[in-house]
């Protein structure tokens, strides 16, 4: 019975080993991805616990935020729902087979819609001509 349970147990080591690979390296989203890709589907809470034990510092809210980011750009989508014993069931996500090359999974920031860029002020010292050319306006328009 004894070596039944320790191959259980080295293949369940074996799993994570082989979903925690890319999640050390990347961005969190990119981390997120490799994550999804390898386990076919996931909840937030899941990646979370395994991610945590490489970036200690990351919390449970920002990795919950960066999958309703990814969600809102349409690279993951959600698949299902499972009762978690808390107020709020577990929600499952996996990764829009269309997207996975994606630009956007670097910095999902930079492409939300209706984001603009406002223009930054002078710094101290500096003129107005400076800070023009930087936002684009400068006399070429």
């Amino acid at each position: 019975m004894e070596t039944t349970d320790t191959a259980v147990m080295e293949g369940e080591a074996r799993k994570h080993e082989r979903a925690l690979k890319p999640v050390h390296v990347y961005p969190v989203c990119l981390a997120i991805r490799g994550f999804l890709v390898l386990n076919g589907c996931a909840s937030p809470s899941e990646f979370y616990q395994i991610y945590r034990d490489y970036k200690p510092t990351t919390s449970y809210p920002s990795i919950v935020l960066h999958f309703w980011r990814l969600k809102e750009l349409g690279l993951i989508r959600r698949v299902g729902t499972a009762p978690s014993g808390h107020y709020f069931d577990k929600v499952f996500y996996e990764c829009v087979p269309e997207r996975l090359d994606h630009q956007a999974w670097r910095d999902p920031k930079k492409f939300r819609e209706g984001r603009v860029r406002t223009p930054r002020s002078p710094r101290k010292g500096e003129d107005n001509e400076v800070a023009d050319e930087e936002n684009g306006q400068g006399e070429a328009g």
